[in-house]
């Protein structure tokens, strides 16, 4: 069993059968650094069952909504040549500089091909 998956476990804590519960105990003994993880996970356990579960306020969510709407609406408009698109900039040079060379390469091969024929 590697560190990976012998952390993973830890994490889960209970959740593991007898065999697992072996190799994990094995390496364990073997491993100093997920030895110590798992004694730091244990040890944090510990401490989140000591404080027990905490309740937000009552206006929480309230809270943070309103928060957001006061960020998006403070957000500066875009600089000129930026288009948004949902909630990406767009810089629109670039874009209209490759369209129109992907079109002029068009243009130009039909060009050619007519002139051949």
């Amino acid at each position: 069993m590697n560190c990976t998956k012998v952390r993973s476990l830890v994490v889960l804590d209970d959740e593991h059968d007898s065999k697992q519960r072996e190799a994990l105990e094995q390496h364990l003994d073997r491993c100093p650094q997920c030895r110590r993880f798992a004694q730091d996970m244990g040890h944090l356990a510990g401490l989140l069952q000591s404080v027990g579960a905490q309740q937000p306020p009552a206006d929480f969510s309230r809270s943070v909504m309103a928060r957001i709407r006061k960020a998006e609406q403070a957000r500066p408009a875009s600089a000129p040549g930026v288009a948004r698109v949902g909630a990406h900039s767009v810089r629109i040079v670039p874009v209209l500089a490759a369209a129109v060379l992907v079109t002029g390469v068009g243009l130009g091969a039909a060009m050619l091909v007519l002139v051949a024929h």
